[in-house]
């Protein structure tokens, strides 16, 4: 070796053993100044090793703590920074392919499971059906009342099903809450609801599904507003009102209102009256006077099944109405046909 401190005479030596040395080892061996290896490096466009470099800095990092002020800026430099789709996917493909991917409990965040296993389980399920008919389907945060197979009806655990494992199964520990309150809970946003235009042309928007996860198409009230019904339809729904008896407060409400616009076009104000001038009702007639079966037992002080079984015998309708049943066939309404002679 050379005992000139600024020239490299072994060119070829210096080649081999840069990438792979450091420069005090490199010192030694070719007796010249730190300055001289470097110009030398760059004038033949050298450079270190990677393994050598990545060995390097496993080795100075050894012993080297990271304080908690230092942890605080890594971490807070960490969240700022942003990745690229294309980034994710690598990274993404790199731990698949090393079999470093974090996952189930080896993941930082794992909670024990995922949630719909827990169906599975019997006594959860029972539990969970407790809870729910505890509060009656009601939610505990918003207070509405759910329908029993509502989507994302939920029976929160208070205290973590992760970190409670004892309490799990604790009826004490159960809350019911519809979808909405319960990612509230857990802190997840919810994602917007799609709106659509009611179908009836007025222009409100309306969310496209309602709290129950049914879809939606008009406002409430306004299925029918603006749309054209056929004749055949009309028709349909005449005759399936027919025979229907309205609820006594509505047909005093009704009387009510019909009252304030014109009195003379409600005619029958009471619930009787009402049900005795449907036109399903059964008119008689009997000396150039129209009464319903029902006036007919009410003035002949004879029950309305016996005369309609009078009728149905042959009977006429004077003698159905006049002619008491008798106390032999009263236990047997208008069987009494053995009994009757005809005028």
């Amino acid at each position: 070796m050379t005992k000139d401190r600024n020239k490299i005479t072994n060119i070829e030596l210096f080649v081999e053993l840069f990438p792979i040395k450091s420069s005090k080892e490199l010192e030694i061996i070719f007796n010249v100044s730190k300055p001289t290896i470097a110009r030398q490096a760059k004038k033949l466009n050298l450079s270190k090793d990677k393994e050598y470099l990545k060995r390097m800095c496993s080795e100075r990092s050894k012993g080297h703590g990271i304080s908690d002020a230092g942890r605080t800026k890594i971490s807070q430099l960490a969240k700022e920074r942003k990745m690229s789709d294309d980034t994710k996917a690598k990274v993404l493909a790199t731990k698949k392919e090393r079999g470093t991917l974090l996952k189930g409990e080896k993941h930082h965040n794992w909670k024990g499971g995922k949630p719909w296993e827990r169906f599975e389980n019997e006594d959860y399920q029972r539990w969970r059906t407790a809870v729910l008919n505890r509060d009656k389907y009601t939610c505990q945060h918003c207070y509405r009342i759910c329908k029993k197979r509502e989507k994302g009806l939920a029976a929160h655990h208070i205290k973590a099903y992760a970190t409670h494992p004892d309490l799990r199964l604790e009826l004490s520990n159960g809350l019911t809450l519809c979808r909405q309150c319960h990612m509230k809970v857990h802190g997840k946003k919810i994602k917007p609801k799609e709106l659509v235009a009611c179908a009836c042309g007025c222009g409100t928007m309306i969310e496209a599904i309602d709290p129950y996860g049914q879809p939606r198409k008009y406002v409430n009230g306004h299925c029918a507003k603006g749309r054209k019904l056929s004749q055949e339809t009309i028709e349909k729904i005449k005759m399936a009102k027919k025979g229907k008896q309205a609820k006594p407060e509505d047909v005093a409400r009704r009387a009510a209102s019909f009252r304030k616009k014109d009195p003379s076009v409600y005619k029958y104000p009471t619930m009787k009256e009402q049900g005795r001038n449907k036109s399903s009702n059964r008119i008689i007639e009997l000396d150039g006077e129209k009464r319903c079966l029902a006036e007919w037992s009410e003035i002949a002080g004879i029950h309305s099944t016996t005369i309609a079984s009078r009728l149905k015998n042959g009977w006429n309708m004077r003698d159905a109405i006049s002619i008491p049943p008798s106390k032999k066939n009263s236990n047997r309404r208008g069987k009494g046909k053995a009994n009757y002679k005809k005028s």
